[in-house]
């Protein structure tokens, strides 16, 4: 069975719409709120009316996403970086840094197949990708008019990256519920099963000539950074992220994140 990779979209523009909510409350003078839009979407505007941004998804979800926003709507964010009325290069530049104040965010709300790392960049007349598209909503207070102002970001991605995140929450590691007292008991009989634990500093793919051709000494550069955090696997799955330590001699791990359950 193929994964639905318009539900990866629409996947995708649910954890950009949380991690644009708290970006923009740093980034803006307005309390900003984001949602997704009911279909239909509005048409995508045309190219030279916006300003345009790639997302780029490595790790254990590939591929490649596109951001646009009508230049004429970017003033009434009200970006603290800048405040013409009217669209210019310093718009521009605070809206790279506010997505890129989302990276964390959506990697991490993506995460549930291992680490995935997110860069943007503004690009100047990309080539989008026709498969999918979404409108999401960025709404605040007008306090001049007691009414409510809209801002559109167009999410337009990949079918690589839709396909690749439907099965990244078809895989998502399900936790136990429990509800009632039957329930309970029944969970009571394997709550103490033991299971085997990984704990994952990174991951990298070697052909196989490299790997006949290792030898003592030789060093394998890994995907992370020494200070990002470590996994905890369980049966191929993260279920938790945190630092490594030291304890008695042996690697420990101190959990400052526990997955969510799966992607909504």
């Amino acid at each position: 069975m193929q994964p639905d990779s318009k539900q990866g979209w629409k996947t995708l523009g649910h954890c950009l719409c949380e991690a644009l909510t708290a970006a923009l409350e740093q980034a803006c003078q307005h309390s900003w709120q984001t949602s997704a839009a009911d279909e239909p979407y509005g048409p995508r505007p045309v190219d030279e009316a916006t300003v345009t941004f790639r997302l780029r998804l490595r790790g254990a979800l590939e591929g490649e996403a596109f951001v646009l926003i009508k230049q004429a709507e970017v003033p009434r964010l009200g970006l603290r970086t800048a405040s013409a009325p009217i669209f210019e290069e310093a718009h521009a530049a605070g809206l790279l840094l506010l997505l890129e104040g989302c990276t964390a965010a959506l990697g991490n709300a993506l995460s549930q197949a291992g680490t995935v790392a997110v860069q943007v960049e503004r690009v100047e007349h990309p080539e989008l990708p026709d498969e999918h598209e979404m409108e999401l909503w960025a709404q605040a207070e007008d306090e001049a008019t007691s009414g409510k102002q809209r801002v559109s970001f167009y999410l337009s991605l990949d079918r690589k990256l839709g396909s690749a995140i439907a099965l990244s929450a078809a895989r998502a590691l399900p936790y136990p519920s429990v509800s009632d007292a039957a329930p309970a008991a029944n969970l009571d009989l394997v709550l103490d099963v033991e299971l085997n634990v990984t704990l994952r500093f990174g991951q990298r793919q070697l052909t196989l000539r490299e790997i006949l051709g290792l030898t003592s000494g030789s060093v394998v550069e890994l995907d992370r950074q020494v200070d990002e955090p470590v996994d905890l696997v369980l049966d191929g799955r993260v279920v938790a992220r945190g630092e490594a330590v030291i304890i008695d001699g042996n690697y420990g791990l101190r959990v400052t994140h526990v997955m969510a359950p799966q992607l909504q």
